[in-house]
């Protein structure tokens, strides 16, 4: 785009971007350097730059990303360095303000209610992963109208990560009391399903549907109700022998669908599940079909490339405790 926009050729983007790590930085030297300017130059609003960017990121489809393309190089071809730089990190996500997303949360809840209102602003936007929907319901609704926020299929939730302590004692301090399960260990996925399509989430909240075609095959027989949000983690498995690999190994760049072209190896992805966040409350039914192995999977058999299973055994801290003290031997 920026070569697109500036006339300079892609060797010395490049060589820029390796350079200098921040495509907005490059962007603001490339304009400054351009070889090509507009006829006519128009003034940027922001209104304009708000239209450009919602029409880039609605455009889909075949020719889709010429489309985005010619949408940002306009930007660019009318903007200032200046305007380019911050132009370019918002498309990039990457505004480098040193302004986390709980430092607007706290601002939120300050301009529109009170500190003591900060869970409720929190929780709003952890259910809808949309601090723009957040402040307009605020701006024009006040506090109470966040109730109406609720999780909703195919808008993905906010990851609730895990603190880190050092040890297990420090953590057995700060709970009291604690349960362990075993960790599988590789790419979260966030299923949203409905009858007629499934969309899958990374913890990032990146759509990375096309990436795990068997998940969704899987998903489709497995599920029997008209909307649901699965969280769980996709672990890589051989399909000969069954055992789970290495993380890595999940990664698409390490993957290929079985019978497909390509020098990688096939395998399939399994994806315990860890938690069902939505279901229909008139019935509170689950969701998930029992497999004749005790598993929860759906209707394709032994043959199946897709497994939803429970998570792993849960261990009380008596039980740690009681394993630290016997030493490393009895940690199995």
């Amino acid at each position: 785009v920026l070569a697109h926009a500036t006339g300079l050729d892609d060797d010395r983007i490049a060589r820029s971007w390796k350079e200098k790590g921040d495509l907005g930085l490059v962007a603001e030297q490339a304009i400054v350097a351009r070889r090509q300017k507009p006829l006519e130059s128009t003034p940027l609003t922001t209104a304009k730059v708000y239209e450009h960017l919602d029409a880039i990121a609605r455009e889909a489809g075949e020719g889709s990303q010429d489309r985005k393309i010619r949408l940002l190089s306009d930007l660019l071809g009318n903007a200032t360095p200046r305007e380019a730089k911050y132009i370019v990190r918002m498309v990039v996500g990457q505004m480098r303000l040193g302004v986390a997303d709980m430092t607007i949360v706290d601002a939120l809840a300050s301009t529109f209610a009170t500190k003591a209102d900060r869970d409720r602003v929190e929780r709003a936007y952890n259910v809808s992963s949309d601090l723009g929907e957040v402040t307009r319901v605020l701006a024009s609704r006040g506090i109470d109208g966040l109730e109406e926020i609720h999780l909703k299929p195919f808008r993905p939730i906010r990851a609730m990560l895990a603190e880190r302590l050092e040890t297990l004692e420090e953590i057995f301090t700060r709970m009291e009391k604690a349960a362990l399960e075993y960790k599988y260990d590789g790419l979260r996925v966030q299923a949203h399903v409905s009858p007629k399509k499934i969309e899958l989430f990374s913890r990032h909240l990146e759509n990375t549907t096309g990436q795990f075609p068997e998940i969704v095959e899987g998903l489709r027989a497995a599920i029997h109700e008209r909307a649901a949000i699965i969280e769980g983690e996709a672990v890589p498995v051989d399909p000969n022998t069954g055992e789970r690999r290495r993380r890595p190994d999940v990664s698409p760049v390490y993957r290929t669908p079985q019978g497909a072209a390509g020098g990688a190896e096939a395998e399939r992805v399994d994806s315990p599940c860890d938690n069902a966040r939505y279901r229909r409350r008139e019935t509170g039914r689950g969701i998930l079909r029992r497999g004749p192995s005790g598993g929860m999977r759906g209707s394709h058999g032994k043959s199946a490339r897709f497994d939803v299973r429970r998570g792993g055994p849960r261990v009380s801290m008596d039980q740690v405790q009681e394993r630290i003290q016997c030493g490393p031997e009895r940690h199995d």
